[in-house]
């Protein structure tokens, strides 16, 4: 039987062309040459009762000098003044949401230049970096949306260069303040160029913002017993929450409990006794860091993405004296809040929030109230005893938002509220006198 031939020499060319087809099924498809990955932080401040409730700290996280802020021009120090009008920055404002250190990176295969415009609904930006095509972040009305989503802040970058491969990590800014904004740039994402108003060149390796906002969070947490031993998580997102961890710190113990995926409009009684459950601080530090760079990933940003992400909040998530939860958030929930589009499209957009729910409890509030008392009936030495119990009570920046707790819940007599202002004013640190003229009013 012949074996040679027209026929054989068909055959053999589709056995071949199976088998490059299967050999091509077994591998992974080539990355995409253009992605955009962001990550980001809402923090919440909540009572026993789930209430949230808008809250203002002392000092804000400290960003570098060369962050654009719509109470501060870098270039001169002095606020951004409307005639008569001082601009109150985000440390001026109280709000239900702080929206901290959202950063969007880039990935290119090669150079190019993009367009990226990000809305956010219910809420005004108050930092950013490079500088904006409009740098004003305006905040206009939107007609037939009730309160408090009635508001939408507008930010744009405009021919945003990419430079994948240019050694331009020398021309990033840089100052001495010692800020944790650096740690977001531990990334393999590209260099970025900006072109400011003037002209001038800018040079990051993301884009960088923060705001405030006066919508609630999805997660509402209610506490029972004194020192919130047992928690009810309800979460009111239309979409599922991801991971979730219950965390305080005490002193030198810790104390973490992770809680599985909640479904969209799912209860949860989660037991949370912290003696039972403490352990040394560093060692539940070091836990629950880990744990949560693994949900990051989980939930899409590259390693180092989630690394930088847990390096920039380290402090603040993890070392902070008190009770709070910290859970990822759906992307379709920060997309509906913060739309952002790029223009070209990429072909992936990943965005990973984390919402902060900070608790106050029930025993805390009880202790506040009864320095508050102490400080509004004693004389000199028993004030400066309140002052001082309150701040051994190591709220940090919350302790303003859980002194105004306080007033709202306790007696509601005027002295009562005439003392939780002076004890709150006696606990502030020292800040630079605002550049503001007498008799200016401040825009919220």
């Amino acid at each position: 039987m012949k074996t040679s031939g027209p026929a054989v020499l068909i055959g053999n060319i589709a056995v071949l062309a199976l088998g490059a087809l299967l050999a091509f099924a077994g591998t992974k498809p080539a990355a995409p040459e253009y992605v955009a990955h962001e990550w980001g932080t809402f923090t919440s401040v909540q009572g026993a009762d789930g209430v949230q409730f808008e809250w203002n700290p002392f000092i804000a996280p400290e960003l570098p000098k060369f962050v654009y802020d719509i109470a501060r021009q870098p270039a001169t120090g002095k606020p951004a003044v409307i005639p008569g009008v001082v601009i109150a920055g985000k440390t001026g404002t109280a709000s239900r949401q702080r929206m901290e250190t959202p950063v969007i990176y880039f990935y290119s295969g090669k150079e190019r230049t993009v367009d990226v415009d990000v809305q956010f609904y219910g809420g005004r930006i108050t930092e950013w970096y490079p500088q904006l095509t409009n740098a004003t972040a305006q905040s206009p009305r939107s007609a037939g949306i009730p309160w408090p989503m009635r508001t939408r802040a507008s930010m744009r970058w405009t021919d945003v260069q990419l430079r994948p491969g240019a050694d331009e990590a020398k021309l990033f800014p840089h100052d001495a303040t010692g800020s944790h904004y650096y740690a977001a740039r531990a990334t393999d994402a590209v260099p970025l160029r900006v072109k400011s108003q003037g002209g001038a060149e800018e040079h990051e390796k993301f884009l960088f913002y923060r705001g405030v906002a006066e919508f609630e969070a999805p997660l509402l947490v209610r506490q029972f017993g004194d020192h919130a031993e047992n928690l009810q998580l309800q979460n009111r997102a239309k979409q599922p929450l991801g991971a979730l961890f219950l965390y305080a710190v005490h002193g030198e113990r810790a104390a973490l409990v992770p809680v599985a995926k909640m479904k969209d409009g799912e209860f949860r009684q989660v037991d949370f006794d912290f003696e039972k459950l403490a352990r040394p601080l560093p060692e539940v530090r070091a836990d629950i860091a880990a744990r949560l760079r693994a949900a990051l990933t989980a939930e899409g940003l590259y390693e180092k993405e989630a690394a930088a992400m847990v390096a920039t909040w380290d402090d603040s998530w993890f070392a902070e004296q008190g009770t709070r939860v910290l859970y990822t958030l759906p992307q379709a929930w920060t997309d509906g809040i913060l739309p952002l589009t790029i223009t070209p499209a990429p072909a992936e957009v990943r965005r990973v929030f984390v919402g902060r729910a900070e608790m106050i409890t029930p025993a805390t509030e009880w202790a506040l109230l009864r320095e508050v008392v102490r400080f509004a009936d004693g004389d000199a030495a028993a004030k400066s005893a309140a002052v001082k119990a309150v701040q051994s009570l190591g709220l940090g920046r919350f302790t303003a938002p859980a002194l105004t707790r306080a007033a709202s819940t306790g007696p509601q007599a005027n002295a009562f509220r005439n003392a939780v202002a002076a004890i709150t004013e006696s606990i502030r640190p020292p800040v630079p006198s605002p550049l503001a003229k007498a008799g200016d009013r401040v825009a919220f």
